[in-house]
């Protein structure tokens, strides 16, 4: 008489979290020596977003002009692009501000 083990199943591990990446906001405090900037909190009580800034990498653009981050100013719109090229990842920075 064959007995019958229990069937031990297989789970794939659970994907990583997905890295929230933002696609827009507005600057709110700028910190150049740490090469970041922050955006405004959306809601009351919302922790700001740090955006650090690879001075190798990243591209920031204003009113579609190459600038740096030092070129930003607070208020500034801004909108990101997130790219990869050769296996590495950058991103690309717009930001807008009346002339």
């Amino acid at each position: 008489m064959m007995t019958s083990s229990p069937m031990i199943r297989m789970v794939p591990p659970a994907p990583p979290p997905a890295v929230v990446r933002p696609v827009e906001g507005v600057v709110g405090e700028i910190d150049l020596e740490r090469s970041l900037f922050f955006l405004k909190p959306r809601e009351e009580g919302e922790t700001p977003h740090g955006v650090v800034v690879d001075a190798e990498q990243d591209r920031v653009f204003i009113n579609q002009e190459r600038a740096s981050l030092e070129d930003l100013q607070l208020n500034d719109a801004v909108t990101f692009k997130y790219l990869s090229s050769d296996g590495v990842e950058f991103k690309e920075i717009y930001a807008v501000r009346p002339e």
